[in-house]
């Protein structure tokens, strides 16, 4: 059902609920309100109602609603181009709203983009009235409930080893034959931790990761590489990698 405006008897001012930015912002409405296709927009009836309500408003002052009146005449001009006959003569400034084909075409693109940015408008502020329901507070210092302690250069993070033992089980899987005899043999972290200890302290100079593991067998990798992060973290050992990507080295700490 289209919503009419009907102009108020006394000279007094009419208090509206609805809030416009614009004349654009009204047109929107209007659009919305008689459910016309905003494709199609019949300019006669949009016309009408759009002075209607400018009537009704006290927006006929040119103090009051210029721009308003700016698209008041535009709509009107409109009208009466649609009105005139195609065979009559037109001046020159006629002739211009003919270039186009329809003379409705440019308003039309001006809603589209208008209400395109509405939209964009109406979901920012949405967003900002559902940030505001959070209370934020300045940022704690947290540094002595942090268990990592910022790597130093050469040093390495558990990433670093986790793809150096990736990439051994990848070369291993490609270099070693499938076993045709599979043994079940148990073996603890602890023995191997035991192991790598005492090679490295042996050890004349830091070993390499790839080095270290080179002749430890297939089923025994998983727990060489464990017995590996538990000698670091026990601060038994110590892995070092001097570029990106590069080899890991590993040392034995003596003890004081």
């Amino acid at each position: 059902m289209a919503t009419t405006y009907n102009q108020e008897t006394n000279n007094s001012w009419k208090v509206n609920l609805d809030v416009f930015s614009g004349p654009l912002d009204l047109l929107l409405h209007l659009i919305n309100e008689l459910e016309i296709d905003i494709y199609d927009i019949p300019i006669t009836e949009i016309t009408t109602q759009y002075l209607a309500y400018l009537e009704q408003s006290n927006m006929l002052a040119l103090d009051v609603g210029g721009e308003y009146l700016v698209m008041a005449a535009t709509l009107m001009a409109i009208k009466s181009q649609l009105l005139v006959p195609r065979n009559e003569s037109l001046s020159d400034e006629e002739e211009m709203w003919y270039e186009g084909e329809d003379p409705r075409e440019h308003l039309m693109e001006l809603l589209l983009e208008y209400r395109k940015f509405k939209l964009v408008a109406q979901d920012l502020q949405e967003r900002e009235e559902a940030r505001s329901a959070f209370i934020t507070k300045e940022e704690s210092d947290v540094t002595k409930y942090q268990e990592q302690i910022p790597l130093k250069a050469g040093e390495i993070s558990l990433e670093d080893l986790r793809t150096a033992f990736t990439r051994l089980l990848n070369e291993r899987a490609l270099q070693d034959p499938p076993p045709t005899i599979i043994e079940r043999k148990q073996v603890s972290v602890s023995d191997k931790m035991t192991e790598i200890a005492t090679k490295l302290r042996e050890a004349d100079s830091p070993m390499t990761f790839s080095y270290l593991m080179e002749g430890v067998l297939r089923t025994e990798l998983v727990a060489s590489f464990l017995a590996i992060l538990e000698l670091i973290k026990t601060q038994t050992i110590k892995a070092n990698q001097s570029d990106v990507y590069g080899e890991i080295t590993l040392r034995y700490i003596q003890k004081r």
